[in-house]
């Protein structure tokens, strides 16, 4: 788990040390709409990333958010139980969470 982790940060460091970010990634590709999906350090660090590219986002949740109707950092927080509601026409969930990553994926 730990490995995972540090992988993680290891390749968002070298994109960033080559004047890359994931925005620019999701921006290649035509990627609009997303939900962060984790808001503990690896989360906090790409909800700052994406308000520093301007980048719209669709909003951000987490396995500990049971109800929405606030906002962290400007971006609505969407309960996990009602991201199925969420209207926008291929939305991609970028997960920041390690910990839970299994039980995500279900």
């Amino acid at each position: 788990m730990e490995q995972a982790k540090i992988a993680t940060c290891l390749a968002w460091i070298d994109c960033l040390q080559k004047g890359k970010s994931p925005i620019d990634v999701w921006e290649k590709n035509k990627i609009k709409n997303v939900i962060v999906y984790g808001i503990a350090d690896l989360g906090e660090l790409l909800v700052k990333e994406i308000i520093k590219k301007k980048y719209e986002i669709v909003g951000i949740t987490d396995r500990l958010v049971n109800s929405g109707n606030y906002d962290y950092y400007g971006i609505p927080v969407i309960p996990r139980k009602k991201i199925s509601e969420v209207t926008y026409r291929d939305c991609y969930i970028v997960v920041t969470s390690m910990v839970s990553y299994n039980e995500i994926r279900m």
